[in-house]
């Protein structure tokens, strides 16, 4: 009688998630794909990416707007755009295509620590109606989290191959002033791992800044002050001294929004009483450090939507279960995995009127209004 070896095992089941979180984002995602473009798409991002389609320069050579972001997020879907053409369906499939990568890639890292809390995080993550309506939109966030979960695969997975980092990192900060918090996350993930920083793993963490810093020149040369428009850090530093609006902010955008407020209770419960057994690893330290840099950030923005915070999100998801999941029983064990994956679906989405059950928990109507 043959027996199955236990690494085939694993990747069999490996293969089994990613297949049907694919089917999954796929099927909750479709009717998104030919949605015309809403909100801040059409004045702020399809402007740029256009302008940019037409002339590769444009960012450094036309007219300069409040509206402008830093670049990378339009030099993720050029290339696909002039092969497949500029429709808005090309642009949404690229979007769907970033988005589920990073969710492979995130499941691959985690689950080199536990394939359970893998499994888990990514469910609970993709079972939030938010990241259902936000996988396929061109705002950049969803974009961000796929540079994130692609830096942490090479930092983890191939070390060696530092110039890719490198240029993935450069392109994340190119993209989003939020890619910053990656410079103490990654910095702490090497030392944590190699007890020690050599120039080039520095120089590595600090990509996101130089990709940065490039537009941040356009900005002072073009328009004679770097943050030309309401940044995310500009918001963040008006707003240094309300407690109460971070306080909201965390509650009601993080918590409520992702229908994270059951686990979080069942971790600090959980980090109360088997604190002592936690091994700290460096995927837990990157985490930490990511998480707590984007609290930092966002609890102080004045105007904080859920989107912001979602590179961020997987990742806390990934310390509450760390916290939840440590010496159980099987039957501890299938409790957990209830109390996780149901509790979001019992709480259901409030924005949704007069869906389908089936719609009712998983989100596919959800609306842009905070839950």
């Amino acid at each position: 009688m043959k027996t199955t070896s236990a690494p085939l095992l694993e990747t069999k089941r490996t293969l089994i998630v990613l297949g049907a979180i694919f089917v999954f984002m796929l099927f909750v995602c479709w009717g998104r794909f030919q949605l015309p473009a809403f909100w801040d798409e059409p004045k702020i991002y399809f402007s740029q990416l256009f302008n940019l389609l037409r002339d590769p320069l444009y960012h450094f050579t036309g007219p300069v707007t409040v509206f402008d972001r830093p670049p990378g997020l339009h030099l993720l879907y050029i290339p696909w755009m002039a092969i497949f053409g500029d429709s808005i369906l090309v642009i949404r499939s690229l979007s769907f295509i970033y988005f589920t990568a990073g969710l492979a890639l995130f499941f691959l890292v985690i689950s080199r620590q536990s394939l359970n809390i893998a499994m888990l995080a990514v469910g609970l993550f993709v079972l939030t109606p938010l990241v259902q309506v936000y996988a396929v939109q061109y705002v950049g966030d969803p974009q961000l989290f796929f540079l994130f979960a692609l830096y942490l695969y090479l930092l983890s997975a191939h070390p060696k191959k530092w110039w890719v980092m490198a240029a993935v990192g450069f392109l994340a900060g190119l993209t989003r002033e939020p890619a910053l918090a990656l410079i103490p996350a990654a910095l702490s993930f090497i030392y944590w791992r190699d007890r020690k920083l050599s120039i080039v793993s520095v120089l590595v963490a600090f990509s996101p800044l130089f990709g940065l810093s490039l537009h941040l020149v356009r900005n002072m040369v073009r328009a004679g002050t770097p943050l030309n428009h309401l940044t995310i850090l500009e918001g963040h530093l008006d707003l240094l001294a309300s407690l109460d609006l971070r306080y909201r902010n965390i509650v009601s955008v993080i918590f409520a929004t992702y229908r994270l407020l059951p686990l979080v209770l069942l971790a600090l419960g959980c980090l109360v009483f088997k604190w002592r057994n936690i091994k700290v690893v460096p995927l837990d330290v990157f985490a930490i450090i990511l998480v707590a840099s984007y609290f930092v950030i966002f609890s102080g923005v004045k105007v904080c939507l859920p989107r912001y915070v979602m590179p961020a999100i997987p990742f806390f998801i990934y310390l509450l279960l760390r916290c939840c999941m440590m010496d159980l029983t099987k039957v501890q064990l299938k409790a957990v995995i209830l109390f996780v994956l149901g509790a979001p679906l019992v709480i259901g989405n409030p924005n949704v009127k007069n869906g389908n059950v089936f719609y009712h928990f998983t989100g596919y109507q959800d609306t842009l209004q905070y839950p």
